[in-house]
């Protein structure tokens, strides 16, 4: 008798073994799995991020269309000459020297740099009607000038957005990066040979995960007219 008890206890000890380990497996794909709870964490975390840089990038953009507006009122000057590619790339890209206002409390962002392998465009003409000295003027603050040149790809640094984001986007290229890039009227993005492009004053704000996937976050007007 007292051998079979020990045998029970044998397979007792065994049963319990393996309903531990399952209960183990069936835990570690709970969290790890995945819909697991850590996988879903870092899914939320993400588009937090996401949702985080469109946010503070639209709010800035906005902060600017109001300071142009209020530069233009009670003018015929089209807001084209204040609310352009090549102004608003400055604002983000942090030169000092973009202003061509008086508000003084206005600064740049310092938010985006020119991927490794983007190419220069040409920025949309201002197509507005002004005397030859208002446009001689507005050239010295390099506002109208078609020699100037912008890019057609961005790397956007989070951090200079918003310090909610410290996890995502600290990538190189085209895996984990936030990305704003040029397109044509039909969104097809703008590519191709340097100074062969015109760029059309739209711009994407797009999240490249790890596996490359891209997600567009928005598509965002850096051209603006009166006629917009």
């Amino acid at each position: 008798m007292k051998r079979n008890r020990d045998g029970i206890t044998l397979v007792a000890l065994v049963i319990t073994i393996i309903i531990l380990v399952i209960l183990a497996g069936v835990s570690l794909s709970y969290v790890l799995g995945d819909n697991g709870v850590v996988t879903n964490a870092m899914k939320i975390e993400l588009e937090t991020s996401k949702g985080e840089v469109r946010d503070h990038l639209l709010l800035n953009l906005n902060d600017e269309l109001l300071s142009c507006s209020a530069d233009i009122y009670g003018t015929v000057t089209d807001i084209s000459t204040r609310y352009n590619e090549l102004k608003l790339i400055n604002f983000l890209a942090g030169n000092m020297n973009y202003k061509d206002t008086e508000h003084e409390d206005s600064s740049a962002v310092e938010c985006i740099e020119p991927l490794e392998d983007a190419v220069a465009i040409t920025p949309k003409e201002q197509d507005v009607d002004i005397s030859d000295d208002v446009k001689n003027t507005l050239v010295s603050k390099g506002l109208i000038t078609s020699d100037k040149k912008i890019y057609n790809k961005y790397r956007i640094i989070p951090s200079a957005l918003s310090a909610e984001v410290d996890s995502y986007g600290k990538g190189k290229k085209d895996k984990d990066i936030f990305v704003l890039e040029a397109v044509n009227e039909d969104g097809t993005k703008i590519t191709g040979e340097e100074g062969n492009n015109t760029s059309s004053g739209k711009y994407q704000l797009i999240y490249y995960d790890k596996d490359k996937k891209a997600t567009v976050l928005e598509t965002i007007s850096l051209y603006m007219t009166n006629q917009s």
